[in-house]
């Protein structure tokens, strides 16, 4: 299955790798894993970072409803 994965930043989505969104190809027996890169804001102070990640978010039923999970937040320190 796909996953999908957006990030907040002091609650606000932000574009990872370039992107608003992230697709990943899940391949059953792997696990995912890889780096993501985004732009700091250029003021300083203390921000949250969030993800959230939804399984298959592109199948079309209407008896499939996609889970949507969130990590655990994260405090950028921005000097």
């Amino acid at each position: 299955d796909d996953m999908l994965i957006i990030a907040l930043l002091g609650g606000k989505r932000i574009e990872i790798n370039g992107k608003l969104f992230l697709r990943i190809k899940n391949e059953p027996g792997k696990i995912s894993y890889g780096t993501i890169e985004f732009v700091a804001p250029d003021v300083p102070g203390k921000y949250e970072i969030i993800g959230s990640v939804a399984t298959s978010p592109f199948q079309a039923s209407s008896d499939y409803y996609p889970s949507c999970e969130q990590s655990m937040p994260f405090t950028l320190i921005v000097k």
